[in-house]
């Protein structure tokens, strides 16, 4: 898992690479939320307001599977709008950058 920080330290950037299919996967979460886990909160009370498809991303002992591979291998019928593949999330914020620009 790899963990960067957004300039204004209120989000983290987690990435994953999923164990399956190999692709890389970004979530941005809440750092307050980020911290919690950090210091020892049970994963369902660090991230008590995310689904469980995001809870399993997010579990380091889950191995960070992405959505697609979840609802393969635990048919899960969760969805999730925060977690993307690295490229939709550099393009999200390259469109961000270039409109503030």
């Amino acid at each position: 898992m790899e963990v960067n920080t957004i300039s204004n330290l209120d989000a983290m950037v987690v990435t994953h690479r999923c164990p399956v299919c190999r692709k890389v996967h970004v979530m941005e979460v809440p750092a307050e939320n980020y911290l919690a886990r950090q210091l020892g909160a049970m994963l369902q009370d660090a991230y008590k307001d995310f689904n469980p498809m995001e809870r399993t991303f997010l579990d380091e002992r889950a191995g960070g599977y992405c959505p697609e591979c979840q609802k393969m291998i635990f048919g899960t019928d969760y969805t999730s709008d925060k977690i993307m593949t690295e490229e939709e999330y550099l393009a999200k914020h390259e469109a961000a950058v270039e409109a503030a620009l």
